[in-house]
């Protein structure tokens, strides 16, 4: 009986594994549409009241994003602890969970997350563009689209991104698909898995250490209607 309460509870705990990955997943995207609304309000009028508000929903997404990211490491830690326990009943799974997330830093301040930073910077370069004017706007469109440009393609495919994620550590971007596909042969072959930007002084890179870049995305896609309209 008890090798089948453990599996039970094992597969209770990748089920709820699974739904806080979509979820994560679903909160991805709200992050991604609120960024690009307000870039896309950035642009158009500049009301800052507006954008103030747009930051607030970026604000509270990236913090449920990071209860959703703490709550699903410390399912994954109570699973690992109580696959390999002596003695499993079920309810021991809930009490591994409930000492994990004891541990877990409740302090956290969105607007100092990574993600907020980058999209804070574009904005306030978008507000310098449209109050810039003649030929000194032009030139600071030119500046801010030359730095653009440099991190929209990623260094394993050389190609524009679709979905990038950026190394928290190191801050370089790369495409999903292409990292996590290096990061899996590099831990087959036993190799360190180098951050593949030339130049980076990065070694060891975990899938953890990744995370999606909303504002990123948002240049990259209209890189992209710049090229088909062009």
């Amino acid at each position: 009986m008890a090798p089948r309460r453990a599996t039970a509870a094992q597969r209770m705990a990748e089920s709820a594994a699974a739904s806080l990955r979509e979820t994560r997943g679903l909160v991805d995207h709200g992050v991604e549409r609120a960024v690009a609304l307000a870039l896309d309000m950035a642009k158009l009028s500049g009301d800052g009241a507006v954008i103030e508000q747009i930051q607030d929903t970026l604000c509270q997404l990236i913090t449920v994003d990071k209860h959703l990211n703490s709550f699903l490491s410390a399912v994954n830690d109570a699973k690992q602890q109580h696959e390999q326990a002596t003695s499993d009943p079920v309810e021991d799974l809930s009490k591994l969970l409930a000492a994990r997330m004891e541990t877990t830093d409740s302090t956290f301040e969105p607007r100092q997350d990574q993600r907020f930073l980058n999209f804070q910077r574009h904005i306030t370069d978008i507000q310098q563009q449209v109050e810039g004017n003649g030929a000194e706007g032009e030139m600071q469109e030119d500046v801010v689209f030359s730095q653009a440009q440099q991190t929209l393609t990623c260094p394993l495919t050389t190609v524009l991104m679709r979905r990038p994620m950026r190394n928290k550590k190191c801050q370089h971007s790369y495409e999903e698909s292409a990292i996590m596909e290096f990061i899996h042969k590099q831990r087959q072959k036993k190799r360190p898995i180098k951050c593949p930007v030339v130049g980076c002084d990065n070694v060891d890179i975990h899938k953890e250490d990744l995370e999606f870049d909303p504002v990123l995305f948002c240049k990259i896609e209209s890189r992209r209607r710049e090229e088909t309209s062009s």
